[in-house]
């Protein structure tokens, strides 16, 4: 697998939109961005709930969280939609640092968009207390993308986000996959409309299995579409969904090889344990009489 540059562009007039998994702090970030400055409404169609305000003068929109652009909810339908919708002034995906391989895998099929992007890395003080080490310039550097450290419930790096708003680039990073899947992507995006913005990426989604965005964007060449994607999936004895998302993996995988390192700390390795023996299914009811005839005698006894 190898990459190849981005050519960068930036609209100065569209949106700054929030991407991420769920429970990345990315709702935080967002309060931390715009202040009490919020409007919450549903999307057309739906009853997903979008929140959006305004950071220095900038108009800013929340999504929800995804696993990835391939819907499976209305959530992540809602967000694919968001984003296709029109090129945004940049894409801010926010990421947990104690979990960065399943960010970065969002991170790759954002970058397929070819849409300006900045890296939030939040949560980094509670990857710092497990002893989690990343090196953000590296990553920086091998990614091809703006990357910024936060602890958003601290507003801690909020500032210096702020100040990539206006020098947003693509990310650098591309993957090329095996020549079956480049070779079928390719012919997906010559039969699509030759205006269309992430054009590669749509194609990728429509190899995935996205037959909405097939009837979306397929017009008169969608049965050639469909005869790509059928020829494509007799190739592989899995589905081309799993097959391309393993190829995402693994360069997921290159890519923390050169960026992460992870220590066991003590205080983090005697919690892990303890957690580990709370749910044995022997050692488990031990440490559950214990903690109920504690919890007895603190307040039945000392409480009382």
């Amino acid at each position: 697998m190898t990459c190849h540059p981005a050519t960068p562009t930036l609209d100065p007039d569209a949106p700054i939109i929030l991407v991420g998994n769920p429970n990345v702090g990315k709702s935080a970030l967002f309060g931390a961005l715009t202040g009490r400055y919020v409007e919450v409404s549903n999307f057309p169609g739906t009853t997903v709930e979008l929140s959006t305000g305004k950071v220095d003068g900038l108009p800013v929109i929340d999504t929800p969280g995804v696993h990835s652009l391939y819907p499976r909810s209305d959530d992540e339908r809602v967000t694919r939609d968001i984003l296709l919708a029109r090129r945004p002034r940049a894409v801010v995906q926010v990421a947990d640092a104690r979990n960065l391989r399943r960010s970065l895998l969002l991170t790759l099929q954002l970058a397929e968009l070819d849409y300006p992007f900045i890296l939030d890395v939040n949560m980094a003080d509670e990857a710092q207390a497990k002893g989690i080490a990343l090196d953000t310039t590296r990553l920086a550097q091998v990614l091809g993308a703006n990357i910024v450290e936060t602890v958003a419930t601290r507003k801690r790096g909020v500032d210096d986000l702020r100040t990539q708003f206006d020098v947003p680039q693509p990310v650098g990073y591309r993957i090329h996959y095996d020549g079956v899947v480049e070779a079928a992507a390719s012919n997906i995006t010559l039969l699509l409309p030759p205006t269309l913005a992430g054009a590669r990426a749509i194609a990728l989604m429509i190899l995935s299995g996205d037959e909405e965005l097939l009837a979306r964007y397929g017009g008169e060449h969608a049965d050639a579409i469909r005869a790509i994607v059928a020829e494509t999936a007799a190739r592989y004895d899995q589905p081309l969904n799993y097959v391309i998302t393993q190829q995402r993996l693994r360069c997921v995988d290159c890519l923390l090889g050169q960026v992460l390192q992870t220590t066991s700390k003590p205080g983090a390795r005697w919690s892990e344990q303890l957690g580990r023996l709370a749910v044995h299914p022997i050692w488990g009811w031990p440490i559950l009489a214990a903690g109920l005839v504690g919890m007895y005698y603190f307040v039945g006894q000392f409480g009382a």
